[in-house]
């Protein structure tokens, strides 16, 4: 147990990595995890997600950043921030089908599997599942060795109770050994009534935590609908809390749009750019025109978001 998901996240890959390793970074990411990486002394390496191809992980760009002595993790974040979607068995396939061709076995190279968002997951029937689940699925499918998986969880996002900082890691005894000493010398523990209360809910949670999953679908459908409509190419999540969209088929690059919205419709977006490391390839035209809005608002907040932005652009259009 961790003093917030955030401190899981910091120890868990200061367990996993030393000086030099590489970490593998699926971008656009959670800029968090490039910090922490550094911090451990390793080195990220980034593999680029598009829209185009819903940004799902693919094979051949993750086997391109893999160095089969110094990639010592790869980060996965399901569902993820920010586009919402959740990795299915087939691209979980591709992640343990690479890490398989380490010399020194799958063992030895970590999924840092971050869930922070489980709570909030509705793209498929079943909900979230767990990626360390589907990783042993996996094994027992073809008998072989796959890596180990350390799993974050947070009480921020499944309950909604940001302020209380209450985190969690599940993994093998070797990796949380590793983290419960540097947890010990970061943090020493979370506040212990608030744990209390944490075990409480959730023994008590049914698993629709009060709906939200829910209420995150219908307002991402809602948004993407109403951005579609525009002309906007928004993508559909399949969790989270955000919606992503390409605003450049509106004339407008991420800067400019996210500007623009905010000065004539009081609507926030946030340009997308801070989700992305430019040093060892630019943005294309489409990632350059790439935008986040939060739905982790009441359905009426939403709402009235989309009639600001709906007027905005028909003033944009009559010339006003």
């Amino acid at each position: 147990v961790t003093a917030s998901g955030t401190e899981a996240l910091s120890i868990a890959t200061q367990a996993v990595v030393s000086p030099g390793d590489e970490v593998i970074l699926l971008e656009p990411y959670f800029p968090w995890y490039e910090a922490c990486v550094k911090l451990a002394g390793g080195v990220p390496r980034f593999v680029r997600l598009n829209l185009d191809d819903g940004f799902a992980i693919t094979r051949d760009a993750l086997a391109a950043a893999f160095d089969p002595v110094k990639t010592k993790a790869v980060v996965i974040n399901s569902p993820h921030n920010p586009t919402g979607r959740c990795p299915d068995i087939e691209e979980l396939t591709a992640v343990v089908d690479v890490l398989r061709g380490a010399d020194r076995g799958a063992a030895s190279c970590v999924i840092v599997s971050d869930e922070a968002y489980e709570g909030q997951c509705w793209g498929r029937p079943e909900g979230h599942q767990k990626v360390a689940a589907l990783v042993r699925d996996i094994a027992a499918r073809d008998g072989k060795q796959v890596p180990s998986v350390v799993s974050v969880g947070t009480a921020s996002k499944l309950f909604s109770l940001t302020g209380w900082r209450v985190g969690w890691l599940i993994g093998s005894e070797e990796v949380i050994r590793g983290c419960r000493a540097l947890h010990g010398f970061n943090t020493y523990c979370a506040p212990t009534p608030l744990q209390y209360g944490i075990a409480r809910a959730l023994d008590a949670e049914a698993g629709d935590f009060d709906g939200t999953a829910a209420l995150m679908r219908e307002n991402a459908e809602m948004l993407t609908a109403a951005l579609a409509e525009l002309g906007a190419n928004a993508y559909v999540p399949g969790g989270g809390y955000f919606v992503v969209a390409d605003v450049s088929p509106l004339g407008y690059d991420s800067k400019g749009f996210s500007g623009a919205l905010l000065d004539g419709a009081k609507v926030a977006c946030v340009p997308m750019n801070m989700f992305y490391s430019t040093a060892e390839a630019p943005l294309t035209h489409k990632e350059a025109g790439l935008v986040r809005f939060a739905i982790c608002k009441r359905k009426e907040v939403v709402v009235e978001a989309i009639q600001r932005i709906q007027k905005f652009f028909a003033d944009v259009k009559q010339g006003n």
